[in-house]
């Protein structure tokens, strides 16, 4: 592969947890996409983001999400841990799954840690 070619163009997707009959048709039907040239010149010029935040942020994830999943929590807190960096987590399946409550009261404490710039509990 060239510098301008993702390496995911061939990868192929394992599971422990999924038949291989599946993972063979997940694998077969799977969209393969190379970076492009533009692409390419974004990340050289504004690399991967360094984590140095300087606002408060207040991450929600689902521990089953299937669409981003869920171990990026652990390299976001890799880059990014510091004071203005705080990380939860539901226990649940689905993207973005969350009720209204659970958003309201994390929003509710993450408007409340902006305006008194002290740490909210986790």
């Amino acid at each position: 592969m060239n510098s301008r070619t993702s390496t995911t163009r061939a990868g192929r997707y394992t599971s422990t947890a999924l038949p291989p009959a599946l993972i063979d048709d997940i694998n077969a039907r799977v969209a393969r996409y190379t970076r492009t040239p533009a692409a390419a010149e974004f990340l050289a010029r504004f690399g991967e983001p360094e984590g140095l935040f300087r606002i408060p942020i207040l991450s929600l994830h689902t521990t089953r999400d299937p669409v981003v999943p869920f171990f990026h929590e652990d390299l976001l807190g890799q880059v990014a841990a510091g004071r203005w960096l705080q990380q939860r987590n539901i226990d649940r399946y689905g993207h973005c799954n969350f009720t209204v409550g659970e958003l309201m009261v994390n929003f509710d404490e993450l408007v409340s840690w902006a305006h008194s710039r002290r740490r909210i509990a986790a």
